[in-house]
């Protein structure tokens, strides 16, 4: 009987545990989108041909910045950076332009057609948004 007591005493401490880091995590990812969102008009530089692009993953979950806009028909030159600590999310895809880039790496393509296109990592924990106007 003082084992089962036990037993079930761990099990709510587990399942206690387990609900305060989930809410935990919950209100950072709350955060870090509201902290981390914006236009690329800060990160996107139109000079010369390409529109100049720096993604990095973030250790916390996320892309940074997560919204980019770019110009349809204007060669786009894309860096990739990643955190330590950043899993998954250290490798990024835009499927729609046969983009795959890990920490460290550039791609050039060119948007052909207006619209809004997602970046992800390959569980599609990480993402963003890739708008073509």
């Amino acid at each position: 009987m003082n084992e089962i007591t036990i037993s079930k005493r761990k099990l709510m401490l587990v399942v206690g545990l387990i609900l305060i880091f989930g809410v935990y995590f919950l209100l950072q990812s709350v955060n870090a989108s509201s902290n981390t969102t914006g236009t690329a008009s800060g990160n996107v530089i139109v000079g010369g041909e390409a529109q100049k692009i720096t993604i990095k993953a973030l250790n916390t979950g996320y892309y940074d910045p997560q919204t980019i806009t770019v110009k349809k028909g204007q060669p786009v030159e894309l860096a990739f950076f990643a955190d330590k600590g950043s899993g998954c999310g250290s490798v990024m895809f835009i499927n729609e332009f046969n983009v795959r880039l890990k920490n460290g790496e550039k791609a050039t393509f060119t948007p052909t057609q207006a619209g809004e296109y997602i970046y992800h990592c390959s569980m599609y924990m990480f993402a963003g948004k890739l708008l073509v106007v």
